[in-house]
């Protein structure tokens, strides 16, 4: 399993609140002393410190009665933190993308169905992320496969007092170019789906038009009886 997934860095700022859709209000005990109240599904708001890896508490059993298919939209990048100019560990993360990793392992043995959606190349990155997806139990057929795209790539420096500072490369990722066409996966898909689940990271790195076709999905989804979640994962600089 990649470490991704369990690194504190990864997740410096994790929030996905799904209220009311899953779990009733609870409260997750999680490692170094962090309490975090949980209404909806999850709330994950913390970094744990370097080395202790985040554990996610399983839910309690028969919650799952509102729905059946959750899918979650945005980009996952290539993750490298280390030294400038020296070694570097090499992951991968992005927003929604720890969010539907996190609700498969939670409702693993429910029948709730995660899908991802997102764009990739046909890179050996892009099939290692489709690969690490699948293991985890999430849905990939939308995530869609372009021939000469790369995943977008982003870097973290840590100081001497533990703050990071984050560099993105992402004008070129793949993601950005998920609504080109007449259709895209999850509009294909929309019938299929009983909740969906974005972000403002999702909306930043899409095109006008992108964004425009995006919020129209939104809107349909609606209108046929979906439930939407939106995270608007605001960073202030």
């Amino acid at each position: 399993m990649p470490q991704s997934f369990l690194s504190a860095a990864s997740y410096s700022r994790h929030l996905a609140v799904l209220q009311g859709l899953f779990f009733p209000p609870r409260l997750l005990n999680p490692p170094c002393g962090a309490r975090t109240t949980v209404t909806g599904v999850i709330v994950l708001d913390y970094a744990p410190p370097k080395g202790v890896p985040l554990l996610v508490q399983k839910h309690p059993a028969g919650f799952m009665d509102k729905t059946s298919r959750i899918a979650l939209f945005g980009e996952c990048m290539i993750e490298l933190r280390g030294e400038l100019f020296g070694t570097m560990q090499q992951t991968f993360g992005g927003d929604t993308l720890n969010t539907a990793v996190y609700l498969a392992r939670l409702t693993a043995d429910t029948g709730l169905h995660v899908a991802y959606a997102t764009q990739l190349g046909n890179d050996d990155y892009s099939a290692a992320m489709v690969s690490a997806w699948a293991e985890e139990g999430i849905d990939t057929a939308m995530v869609r496969r372009e021939t000469g795209k790369m995943p977008g790539l982003y870097t973290i420096q840590v100081d001497d007092k533990g703050e990071r500072t984050f560099y993105y490369w992402r004008d070129m990722s793949a993601a950005t170019d998920f609504f080109v066409g007449e259709s895209s996966l999850l509009e294909d898909h929309i019938n299929d789906i009983d909740v969906f689940y974005y972000s403002g990271i999702s909306l930043a790195v899409q095109p006008q038009s992108g964004r425009a076709r995006l919020l129209r999905f939104v809107e349909h989804l609606r209108a046929r009886g979906g439930k939407v979640c939106f995270d608007n994962n605001y960073r202030p600089r």
